[in-house]
């Protein structure tokens, strides 16, 4: 289910800010191996490291993982898809609306779990989660987690679009002209700089890659 321990925050934040650097990337498409996208930390990783002493892992994993990851998916300047595939919860949850448009399948779900396992939201979630479903809901999504099935999302605002589950993380949803739009992508943050993220403008870019959680 890609439940996020340290290697693999590790390896995804090294990945993202790579495809985020190399002009030979056009696009990148974010999804999950097997039947989910991603579930978020490593639960298990979590309570071992808090048995064995080893605390400061976890209070600062935000500072040395999610937030370098949520910042190079939302300041790069070319396009990004989450290709939603399964479920997607906590931080999970969190990596989408950090990207431009959210496919999901059919199976697949939010859960923006945080309030269930007595922590803040982090990964961006409070900050990019209100700008797609409005601030009064997003409060009680975050308040009150529960699943949000595929066809709520798209409802609500957290999916662009459904597709059946083998369709969900097809390269066809990687634009041909993504260059011209990665420069579409850096518009809204340069004429809303009251925003405190303004998305850095690197030069464009070429070919679509996947990272994976």
């Amino acid at each position: 289910m890609n439940s996020l321990d340290i290697a693999t925050k590790e390896l995804l934040r090294d990945i993202v800010q790579q495809v985020a650097a190399d002009e030979s990337v056009r696009c990148v498409v974010l999804t999950g191996t097997g039947r989910g996208f991603c579930v978020g930390q490593d639960l298990k990783e979590h309570i071992e490291l808090l048995r064995s002493g080893s605390s400061d892992e976890l209070f600062t994993t935000v500072e040395r993982h999610y937030n370098p990851i949520v910042t190079a998916l939302a300041t790069m300047p070319k396009p990004v898809i989450a290709a939603v595939n399964g479920v997607a919860a906590g931080a999970g949850a969190s990596l989408a609306p950090a990207c431009d448009m959210r496919v999901l399948a059919d199976t697949a779900g939010f859960n923006f779990a945080f309030a269930g396992v007595a922590l803040a939201a982090d990964t961006g979630a409070s900050y990019h989660l209100p700008r797609l479903v409005g601030q009064a809901k997003a409060l009680e999504l975050l308040y009150f987690p529960s699943t949000i099935s595929a066809t709520e999302s798209q409802a609500l605002g957290p999916a662009n679009q459904g597709r059946p589950r083998r369709r969900a993380r097809s390269d066809r949803g990687c634009p041909r002209h993504a260059t011209c739009l990665g420069a579409h992508r850096r518009v809204p943050h340069r004429s809303a700089s009251r925003w405190p993220s303004p998305r850095s403008t690197p030069s464009p870019t070429h070919s679509p890659t996947r990272a994976r959680p």
